[in-house]
């Protein structure tokens, strides 16, 4: 069976300018639902429940906002959260005037995309080429980058030897994390880590402690040596690295044993089966 490479894309825009949130005709792929899902607004200045109150009035104005879905302001982290109809284009601008017009100021902006990945050489960056993905709801190409910290580098350098390798045949789902600018009227995405989409289960081991970022990237190279292993991210800052395996029973031992032998401790090994109704979350 002949699948479309799609990839899913956590971004944080940070921008000052966006496409127009007009109607948009729907995909007709079975499988991903071309477009933005779900939105994670950073804003300044939430003090109290009328402040909460305001941002849900003046949000829930626009079209692509899902008013039948929850809603979710947090004071204390300032993020305003919701669903966006996936058949609506987004664009940042029109959430970021109606915070304004709430008298808040506007932060970045998390949102989960979906689009084609590919792979481009060009004279700019040599035989290195560069990672490309393609939101056909908004027909915009978006150029990924490397992040200068060396666990996210890792990361990309994985990712980048996947998109040369696709083929047209291919099938290629994931689902990224990363930070996106806007320059004039282009999109430069910085990854900072990347999940399956399809696989057998996912293993989340903690360990006692990860000095530095190196420390992560050491870790994830030692795990993706081993046989069955999709893809691994670990973080330096959260102490733990989690690992995509092809088998739904992957070797807990086998997995905490390399963690071990790299010089860590493992504090706790968990498996957590593949969910196929949630496309991998």
């Amino acid at each position: 069976m002949t699948f479309t490479k799609y990839l899913v894309l956590w971004v944080v825009f940070s921008v000052t300018s966006g496409v127009n949130a007009g109607e948009s005709e729907n995909s007709t792929d079975n499988t991903t639902h071309l477009g933005v899902e779900e939105v994670r607004v950073n804003v300044k200045g939430l003090a109290c429940p009328f402040c909460a109150y305001n941002i849900e009035k003046r949000v829930k104005t626009l079209d692509g906002v899902d008013r039948k879905a929850p809603f979710n302001v947090s004071l204390e982290r300032g993020v305003a959260s919701f669903t966006w109809k996936p058949s609506v284009p987004f664009g940042p601008t029109v959430v970021n005037k109606q915070v304004k017009r709430a008298g808040f100021t506007p932060g970045t902006i998390d949102v989960t995309v979906s689009g084609q990945l590919s792979f481009k050489r060009s004279q700019t960056h040599g035989e290195q080429g560069q990672i490309v993905l393609h939101l056909p709801m908004t027909h915009q190409n978006v150029a990924i980058s490397a992040s200068k910290r060396a666990d996210r580098a890792e990361s990309y350098a994985l990712l980048l030897g996947k998109a040369k390798r696709l083929q047209k045949d291919s099938a290629f789902a994931l689902r990224i994390r990363a930070t996106v600018l806007q320059e004039k009227r282009s999109w430069r995405v910085k990854l900072e880590s990347w999940e399956p989409l399809f696989y057998g289960a996912r293993v989340v081991i903690d360990v006692e402690t990860f000095a530095c970022e190196r420390c992560a990237t050491g870790v994830m190279r030692s795990l993706m040596e081993l046989g069955g292993v999709i893809h691994v991210e670990a973080d330096h800052e959260k102490n733990h690295a989690v690992v995509w395996t092809s088998a739904a029973k992957p070797d807990r031992v086998s997995l905490k044993k390399t963690v071990v032998d790299a010089g860590f401790k493992v504090t706790q090994v968990e498996v957590v089966p593949k969910d196929t109704g949630s496309q991998g979350r």
